[in-house]
C-alpha cells in the first residue's frame, strides 16, 4: 500500500472515530497521519481537537504549535490557537494570535473570540471595537450582537444594549443569555411587565440560569407580585448559594416586604461574609438600622460609603427615610 493509500486509510478510520465520539481511537490515527506527512499541519489540527474533547487543553496547544510551525500563516490554526489560550486562562498569549487570525477570517469569529480576550483584560473601549468591527465584516451575527449588548449594558447605555439583544434573539430566538440581559435592561429602563416576559423566556430555556432567575425576581419585585418575586428568589439561590448580590438582593427583599427579620439578616449576613463590598454592606447596614441597630448599622454603612457607595453615604447623613429600594444592582461583570 502506498503511503497516499495509507494516509486515505487512516482518514477514513479517524473519521469513524470522530464520529462515534471514540477520540482517543482517532488521535491515534491522526498522530499516525502526521508520521506519514510531515509537511503537513492538518493532522496536528485534528489530533489538537480530539485532544481537546478529552479535556487535555495542553495537550492540544501543543498539537496546535507543530501546526503553525508547518503553516505559520494559517489564519485558522491561529484562531484556534487564541481560543485554548483563552479557555488556559492565558488571555495575555492569546491576544496577539486571535489579531493575526482577525486580519484574515472572513466571518466575525475571530473577532469576537479577541473581544472576550480583551474584556477579560479590562480592555473595554478595544473590546467594544472589536465587536463593533466583527458586525461590520458579518452583520447578521447573533453572538457579536450580543456581546456588543453586554458592552453597552455594563456601561450602562441601556436602550442602546437592548437594540442589539433583540437582534441577537431576532436572529437566535433560543438564545437564553440574550434574553436574560434583554429582561435585564427592559426592567432598568422601567419595563418591568417586558422584563418578566423575556426574564420568563430565559427560564423557560434555561431553568438553571442563575442570572435569568434573578432578574426575573427583581422584576416581579418591582411589580409588587411578592409571591412571585420570592419563589424566584429562592430558585437562583437553590440553584447557587454563593453569588453574594443574590443573597443581599433576597435579604433586602425579607427585610422589606416581610417579617421574618432572621431570615433576612442571614441572608444579608452570609452575602457580605461572600463579598464583603459596598453593595452588600449597605443592604445589610440599612436594614440594620431599621431594626434600630444604629451601632452595628452605622459600621456596615461606613464601609460601604469608604468604598463609594452613594447611597450608603446619604444613609449616615440623613438616616433612614423608609422607602424600600427595590431597582436591581448593575453590578456583575
Amino acid at each position: 500500500m502506498s503511503d497516499d493509500e495509507q494516509l486515505e486509510a487512516l482518514q477514513q478510520r479517524a473519521r469513524a472515530a470522530l464520529d462515534s465520539e471514540s477520540f482517543d481511537e482517532a488521535l491515534q490515527f491522526y498522530l499516525e497521519a502526521a508520521k506519514l506527512t510531515p509537511e503537513q499541519a492538518w493532522p496536528w489540527v485534528y489530533a489538537a481537537h480530539c485532544h481537546e474533547e478529552l479535556g487535555n487543553l495542553d495537550e492540544a496547544l501543543d498539537k496546535l504549535r507543530k501546526a503553525e510551525a508547518i503553516a505559520p500563516s494559517n489564519w485558522k490554526t491561529q484562531r484556534y490557537i487564541g481560543r485554548v489560550l483563552q479557555e488556559l486562562g492565558r488571555s495575555v498569549e492569546a491576544e496577539a494570535p486571535l489579531r493575526r487570525a482577525a486580519e484574515n477570517d472572513p466571518a466575525a469569529i475571530s473577532l469576537i473570540y479577541l473581544f472576550s480576550v480583551l474584556s477579560r483584560l479590562g480592555r473595554d473601549e478595544e473590546a467594544e471595537e472589536a465587536v463593533r468591527q466583527a458586525l461590520v465584516v458579518e452583520p447578521g451575527n447573533d453572538e457579536a450582537h450580543y456581546n456588543l449588548g453586554v458592552s453597552l449594558r455594563f456601561r450602562k447605555e441601556y436602550i442602546n444594549a437592548e437594540v442589539h439583544f433583540r437582534r441577537a434573539v431576532e436572529l437566535d430566538s433560543n438564545y437564553m443569555v440574550a434574553y436574560a440581559e434583554l429582561g435585564f435592561v427592559l426592567q432598568a429602563t422601567g419595563r418591568n411587565e417586558e422584563a418578566v416576559e423575556a426574564s420568563l423566556k430565559a427560564v423557560d430555556l434555561d431553568p438553571n440560569y442563575y442570572w435569568a432567575r434573578l432578574y426575573l425576581a427583581s422584576a416581579y419585585y418591582a411589580l409588587d407580585a411578592h409571591d412571585q418575586a420570592e419563589f424566584q428568589y429562592k430558585e437562583a439561590i437553590r440553584i447557587d448559594d454563593e453569588v453574594a448580590i443574590g443573597l443581599a438582593l433576597y435579604g433586602d427583599f425579607l427585610g422589606s416586604r416581610t417579617d421574618d427579620r432572621q431570615k433576612a439578616e442571614s441572608n444579608l449576613r452570609r452575602a457580605v461574609e461572600l463579598e464583603p463590598s459596598g453593595v452588600t454592606r449597605y443592604y445589610l447596614g440599612k436594614h440594620l438600622l431599621r431594626w434600630g441597630r444604629e451601632k452595628d448599622a452605622r459600621e456596615q454603612l461606613a464601609a460601604a460609603a469608604s468604598d463609594g457607595h452613594e447611597k450608603a453615604r446619604i444613609l449616615l447623613v440623613n438616616g433612614d427615610q423608609n422607602r424600600p429600594l427595590v431597582t436591581p444592582l448593575d453590578t456583575r461583570k
